[in-house]
Formats: C-alpha cells, structure tokens, sequence
C-alpha cells in the first residue's frame, strides 16, 4: 500500500545538490533565494512594460517533428483550496498547453508574457549586470502559433506534463514541450505561482515568489504542493477532454483540443523541484504511466527521503543526471542515496542516464540561450559553465530531445526503438549507468 504524502511543515526536504545549485538558478531564473523572509510576503508586483528599441534577442531551435505547433494559455483556480503561500486568495495557476497544430498563418507565441518578461530584467537579469531594458523582449517568440486548430481533433495524442525547478518559471522547459508537441504529443508546462520566479497572469498582474526561508520543512512543503497543482491540473485537463473550458476567464479554446488528447496515456517529467515533484505525484496518482526526473533531490540527504525513494515505482521512469556527486562518480544511482532507494524499491522500468559534462540546467533551454547571450553581451564563461557545463550546448539540447522522445514514445505509444538500449554513437556525451 502506497504511504499518502501529507502538506506538513515537520517533514524532509530536497537535498543538498538543490542547495548547492540554487545561487546558480538564481543566475537566470531568479532562483528560491532568502530574499523573502516570511511565509506572506508581498506577491504582486506592478511591472512598467517598457517600448524598447532594443536589439539584443535570442531565439529557440526549431523544433523536428513533422508538425506545426499550436500553443494557448490557460488560467486555472482551485476553488476548493485556499493558497498555501498567500492569505486570502484561492490557488490560481497559469499552463500553456503545446500540441500538434494545422499549418496555418497566426501569430507566434511569445516566449515570455510583457510583464513577466519585466519582472525577470529588473531581478534577475540585472543581478548578473544586464541592464533593463537591453533585451527586447517582443521579438522573442516561440514557435507555436496561438490558438491555432489541432492537426486531428480527434487524434489521439498522449498527453505529458513538465513542471520547472524551484524558482523557475516554465518557460525554462520550452524547447523540450515544442519539440514533443511536433512529435505528436499534446505538452502542459505548468508554473506553480510564489515557486516561480514570477507569473503574469490574463489581467497583466504578475505574482512573485513568495516563499518562505529556505529550509527543510519549507522545500518539503513547496514539493507537496507541487504535487497538488500537478494533480488539478491532470482534473482539469479531464474537464477539457468532455467539451467543458477550465479556464477562469472562459477565454477561447482552440479547435478540436479538449477531443485530441488521450488521457489514457499521461507521461510527466521535470527538472530539479520538479522532477522531484513528477516522480512523487506517479507515485500517488495512477494516472501518470510513466515519468522522467532531470537533475533532482528525492528527499533530505543523507537521512530524510521522499516517499517515492523509500517505496518505489512500479511504472516506467528515466533518470538523467548531469556531471559528478561530489567524489563518487557521475550522478546517478550508484552514487546517490535517493536515487539508489528508489533504484532499489523499484519494480517497474527503469533506466539511469548521466551527462558527466553537464551542470544543473543542461537540461532546460539553457543551453540554447545562454550562448547567444554569451556573444551578444559578453557573459562570462563562468555563467555558461556553472549553468551548463562544458558540454557541447547543441548536443546538450538534442540530448535532452532525442531521449525524452525515446522514453515517451516507448512508455506512452508502445514504439521500438534503439535509443534506450545502449550507449549510441550519435549522443557520445552520453552515459549509461548499469
């Protein structure tokens, strides 16, 4: 019998890799810092958008896959629970859903909303030297098309759920969602509200991170809630899927999107926090047929671990790990106590793949970003080594492509494949861990 995982506050947490990694997510990402000292901080901000004649952009790898992207928000409330991070105030989130489009002209998704785009120049950004107001951000765009008609509405698309690292918003996971949404996957990106560094909502409002002190039972708390935004959001995608609109401000669905997706056949993966967070919400919700873990802690090290470490999985999982623990070898689960439990007490698929050149967010969009910023605004090499590595960042993109596709293409549509079998000599920087 599966152990029920509680919202306390006298619980385990994440480990000591998140520790160690949050000063460099706070690089880029504004990262869960002690800027904010109490539990009830003030979260919303009003960011001035700015009518820059900025130059500086940078832009996202097309995706491969044989489809056009279509992309919509959506503005989710949970009614029923009051927010754990802000008094007063329901538990709000925004997703973007990614799925397979019809090849029709529209308007190109930006990458970041105005507001939240704002916000992130004036605290993250500008904590590493980047002025406000150097990157134009209206000329950042995805690549998939707002609202646009699905390819088949009746399509049968598998659907998979990415949530961020702690701190991140989930735009961080962009790259990863297009690419399976060309592939044929309908993709959710969630952006869990005061985790995230910050989120704008339909009204222009933006929310900040509002968490309390890092600690032990703080993160542990963030991770349950997590789990709990996580499984609304999988309830709300089943009111989509029988024609009702979930979205708070009953804005406009695209065509035939609710009928496309397969709730049969659900995957999710995550990075850092929210791998973490992905795992732990499969093992409690049955929903969820298989996952993928990148680059995070399943518990307190070295003596408190999450349920999913100390009882297992009985579906399919991948990890992929990047560089080295501590002294011990490449991070995998022969050198991590929480992975080695949850290797251990799993009885299901399972399979362990590590990037020993790689650094915390080799695999997000990072590697696409950062370089182009490296050369338009001279960013020291440090930033990109301590972010990603020395990893080839175009190898470290298809890397992260190539063997999520793999794994969800194995786990969720039942496809053949050599990808997952062995070291392959298109990924070099690719270890299998036995």
């Amino acid at each position: 019998m599966k152990t029920k995982w509680k919202i306390i506050l006298n619980s385990a947490a994440m480990g000591r890799k998140l520790l160690l990694h949050l000063s460099i997510g706070a690089l880029l990402v504004g990262g869960m810092t002690e800027a904010v000292p109490t539990l009830y901080a003030e979260s919303s901000v009003s960011v001035p958008i700015r009518d820059t004649n900025a130059s500086v952009t940078f832009s996202l790898p097309a995706p491969t896959g044989p489809y056009s992207i279509g992309t919509t928000e959506l503005h989710l409330i949970d009614r029923g629970r009051p927010d754990p991070w802000v008094e007063d105030k329901k538990r709000e989130l925004m997703i973007s859903i990614w799925y397979p489009a019809k090849q029709k002209p529209g308007q190109l998704a930006p990458y970041m909303q105005p507001g939240a785009a704002a916000h992130y120049e004036q605290t993250t950004l500008a904590s590493v030297g980047i002025k406000p107001g150097t990157i134009n951000w209206s000329r950042i765009t995805t690549h998939g098309r707002i609202a646009a008609p699905v390819a088949n509405a009746r399509g049968g698309y598998p659907v998979v759920l990415y949530s961020p690292g702690s701190g991140v918003p989930r735009t961080a996971g962009t790259i990863a969602a297009e690419e399976l949404a060309s592939h044929g996957y309908v993709v959710v990106t969630i952006d869990h509200t005061y985790d995230a560094s910050e989120v704008e909502f339909p009204d222009g409002r933006v929310e900040i991170q509002a968490l309390p002190k890092l600690s032990k039972e703080s993160v542990m708390r963030s991770l349950a809630v997590r789990e709990l935004d996580i499984r609304f959001v999988l309830d709300q995608l089943a009111v989509l899927s029988t024609g009702g609109n979930p979205d708070a401000d009953q804005r406009r669905l695209p065509y035939g999107l609710g009928e496309a997706m397969d709730l049969a056949h659900i995957g999710i993966f995550g990075h850092s926090a929210g791998g973490a967070a992905a795992l732990q919400t499969m093992h409690d919700d049955s929903r969820i047929d298989a996952g993928i873990l990148m680059d995070g802690t399943l518990g307190y090290l070295p003596d408190s671990l999450l349920p999913v470490a100390t009882e297992g999985l009985d579906r399919p999982f991948m990890l992929l790990g990047s560089g080295y623990y501590k002294e011990e070898g490449p991070d995998s689960h022969l050198t991590r106590p929480d992975w080695k439990s949850l290797w251990e007490h799993s009885a299901g698929w399972k399979l362990d793949l590590n990037a020993p050149q790689g650094m915390h967010f080799t695999f997000t969009d990072y590697p696409a970003i950062l370089p182009q910023l490296k050369e338009k605004l001279g960013l020291p090499d440090t930033v990109i080594q301590e972010s990603i590595g020395t990893i080839d960042p175009a190898q470290a993109i298809a890397v992260q492509r190539d063997y999520v596709i793999a794994f969800f293409d194995r786990h969720l549509r039942y496809m053949s494949g050599d990808l997952l079998q062995g070291p392959s000599p298109e990924h070099p920087e690719i270890e299998f861990i036995r």
